[in-house]
Order: C-alpha cells, then sequence, then structure tokens
C-alpha cells in the first residue's frame, strides 16, 4: 500500500493564485467604497494619469486642483477625458467628461451621454499637450464649467475650495410651488373634458405633497409617503419615481427643504408640459361601434385601441443629460425628452410614441361597449388600430377564445368621428 502524499507544489500554485484574486477584489471593494476625492492619487498611479489644477482668479492664490487629465485618445482621435469629482444634493460621483472635435461626452459608471456642444480647440490641445501638469487659466476653467453644465441644465455649478465641481439646487420659492400644487388639480378638471386618468391621479398626488409642504410635520408626511408608497409607476410624476429622492423625502425629518422642493417643481414642470401637448396634439372625440347585429357574435363588444407608429418616426436621441436621482434608463430618458428637449412638431410626435407620455393624455385605450353605442375618448392625433371582441353580457369576464375583428381608424382635428362598422 502506498503511503499518503499531498500534492503540495499543485496545492501551494493554487493558494498563491486564490490569495491573488482575493487582494484583487478587496482592492476593487477599497476603491468603489473609498471617498472619490481620496481616490485621486490612486487613479493617477493606476491609470497614468495626468494632474489637472486651474487658476484662481486671484493671482495671489496658489492654484486649486481641479481632477486629472486622461490623454490615451489624445493621437488618434484628438480628444481628451478630464475627470472630475462631482458633489450634488443626490451624491458625490467621480465622472468624466471628453472633449473632442465634434461632440462632448459625459461618463458615469455605465451611463455615457453625448451632445453636440462646440468646445474650444485650443483648451483641447492644452488638455492634451505632453507635460506632467496642467495648469488651466480661470476663463478656461469656466469653459469646463460651461461644458458640464450642458448636461446638468438642474443645477448650478461651481468650483468648491477642495477641487470638487458643486452642483446645487436652485433657490425654490416654496409659497408659489405649494400654491400651484394646489390649483393643479382644479385646473386640470376645469380645462379638459374626458381628461386622462392618469394626469388625474399625478395631479391629486402633487396636491397631497404641496398640502404636507405648506405645513410640514410628522403626520402630513406619513400621509404622502404612505400614498406614494402604494401608487402604481404609471400615477406618479417622473420627479417622485426617483428612490433616493422618496427616501430622503420620507424617511428624514419632515421639512421643506432644497430637494423636497426639486421635486414639486419638476412635477409641476411635467404637468405643464403635459397639458401643453394635450392642448396642441389631442383631441376629444366620440368612437362609435355601429357593426351589422348579423356579423357579430354577441351584442356587448370589447374594444382596444393601439396607435400606430409612422413609418417616418425616428428614435428619440439617445440619454444626453446626467440625472443621477433615477436609476432606470428608460426613466432617464422619458425625463430628458420630456422636460428638457425643446419642443418641435417633430419631437413633439416622437413623444405621443412614449407609453409613458402617450398614457398620460389619453382617455380609455380599453373599454367595454355595447353594439351601436359610441364612446366619448380623448387621444392624441394619429393613426390607431382597434381589435374588437365578443364579450359577455354582464361584462365580467372575457373568454380566451372569444372571436375577434381588426381593423383601423383615423383621429384627426377637424375630422368626422370615426367608426367601426366592419366585423
Amino acid at each position: 500500500m502506498k503511503p499518503l502524499t499531498l500534492p503540495c507544489k499543485k496545492f501551494h500554485w493554487k493558494l498563491t493564485n486564490l490569495l491573488i484574486i482575493l487582494s484583487v477584489f478587496v482592492g476593487s471593494c477599497q476603491w468603489w467604497d473609498s471617498d472619490p476625492k481620496e481616490t485621486v492619487d490612486v487613479a493617477l498611479e493606476a491609470e497614468a494619469l495626468t494632474p489637472l489644477t486651474i487658476q484662481a482668479k486671484d493671482s495671489h492664490k496658489p492654484p486649486r486642483k481641479l481632477g486629472a487629465i486622461d490623454r490615451r485618445e489624445c493621437a488618434n482621435k484628438k480628444a481628451a477625458w478630464v475627470h472630475l469629482s462631482l458633489e450634488s444634493p443626490f451624491g458625490q460621483r467621480w465622472v468624466g467628461l471628453r472633449f473632442g472635435p465634434d461632440l462632448t461626452q459625459l461618463q458615469d459608471q455605465d451611463q455615457l451621454m453625448t451632445n453636440s456642444s462646440q468646445t474650444d480647440p485650443g483648451l483641447t490641445e492644452r488638455l492634451c499637450a505632453k507635460k506632467p501638469e496642467v495648469v488651466l487659466s480661470s476663463t478656461e476653467g469656466q469653459s469646463i464649467l460651461e461644458a458640464l453644465a450642458s448636461f446638468i441644465p438642474w443645477c448650478q455649478l461651481s468650483h468648491g475650495l477642495d477641487g470638487a465641481i458643486q452642483c446645487q439646487l436652485p433657490s425654490y420659492d416654496k409659497g408659489r410651488l405649494t400654491q400651484e400644487a394646489m390649483k393643479i388639480h382644479q385646473s386640470l378638471v376645469r380645462h379638459y373634458r374626458r381628461h386622462p386618468y392618469l394626469l388625474l391621479r399625478r395631479a391629486s398626488m402633487i396636491r397631497l405633497f404641496g398640502s404636507y409642504l405648506q405645513s410640514p410635520h410628522k403626520k402630513s408626511q406619513e400621509q404622502f409617503c404612505r400614498v406614494l408608497l402604494h401608487a402604481l409607476p404609471a400615477e406618479k410624476p417622473l420627479a417622485f419615481y426617483s428612490k433616493f429622492w422618496s427616501d430622503q423625502v420620507c424617511l428624514g425629518p419632515p421639512e421643506a427643504n432644497g430637494l423636497a422642493l426639486w421635486g414639486l417643481a419638476s412635477a409641476l414642470d411635467e404637468m405643464a408640459k403635459l397639458q401643453n401637448l394635450i392642448a396642441k396634439q389631442s383631441r376629444r372625440g366620440v368612437l362609435t361601434v355601429r357593426i351589422p347585429r348579423e356579423q357579430t357574435p354577441t351584442k356587448d363588444l370589447w374594444v382596444s385601441i393601439f396607435p400606430k407608429i409612422p413609418s417616418k418616426i425616428t428614435a428619440l436621441k439617445g440619454e444626453s443629460l446626467w440625472l443621477p436621482m433615477f436609476d432606470d434608463a428608460g426613466v432617464r430618458q422619458v425625463v430628458t425628452d420630456l422636460l428638457y428637449h425643446p419642443p418641435s412638431s417633430e419631437h413633439d410626435l416622437q413623444l405621443l410614441m412614449s407609453d409613458y407620455v402617450f398614457s398620460s393624455i389619453s382617455s380609455e385605450t380599453e373599454f367595454a361597449i355595447t353594439n351601436g353605442r359610441g364612446k366619448v375618448l380623448r387621444l392624441p392625433y394619429g393613426e390607431y388600430t382597434y381589435l374588437v371582441k365578443g364579450h359577455s353580457e354582464d361584462f365580467q369576464s372575457l373568454p380566451p377564445d372569444a372571436p375577434q375583428s381588426r381593423g383601423d381608424f383615423s383621429w384627426q382635428k377637424g375630422a368626422k368621428h370615426p367608426q367601426i362598422t366592419v366585423w
């Protein structure tokens, strides 16, 4: 019988590799958990970045640390990345700002934003200059702030004393905002007949939040947060989608601070934009179902309506704004296109095709109806497909094998009310 032996060399090699992997993992954790201001020197050493400082307006004061330059794209693409520490009410992030010949980009973790704002070629040349340290003038430092501001229209930027760039919310008029919030539900009901249900729900939630901010106390905070917690996603304004914001408002002390007022101001802005779309791009009318009785399987019918996407429509532009308060890329896209992109006829048409906006300015798109009757609806202008199914007389069930019919109709300004007449 052979004596028991251990494969010492093989075991030693595996143990060594395991220790290396663990050390890399721990180092990575320390990097992501550390303060961005403390990681500047680590980044410079790990990525061979170049320190970037900015001259103070007062020539007697020493330059301030601004960030670091990555020159790896300078030779081939004539572009340079500037890594900056960015502090906002939604936390502190380490972001990258790319200066190129044709566009500017901002990188924040997995989010890459692009816009076509032009930058001074001389600034890119200065950033790409092969020097151990680049010191910018106060004017050039302001150019970096302006480039960054094109991605962040919702706050005011300034250079911090510690080198980080400060993103501060504007000063909101609490009295004006809360008064608008208290009137918004009444205004919506007064101006629009057959108003969209989801818009009414959001108006009610905004009014409740405005009432809380008028005189913040624990009971009114709990009342609003209970409604916010149990509301369906489609019933909430976009600003209220932010988990960071809702945690601050509901878990913090009851107060009308800048972050809370930002949420109210954003929600009111959204409502104003949606009401503008209702006024310009929708119509209240009647859809009549008048199919010959012998063609339909039942007297009562179930109608579903779907917008047809025009072939000429182009996709909405990719993300171009820094919105760290939202985790979901889809929400960031709708916020960008609804609240910050300038309106135009083509842009409005693109917006109408997004699920959030379409459902916000439409009344029912599914309903039960008796053959021969009409249904009052509010729908955006456009072309639609309908699906009609036989329905039980008590309106309580839809048989899975119910007969159905499909067709198209047009919903246009000044046109005759459409009818469904063929099975």
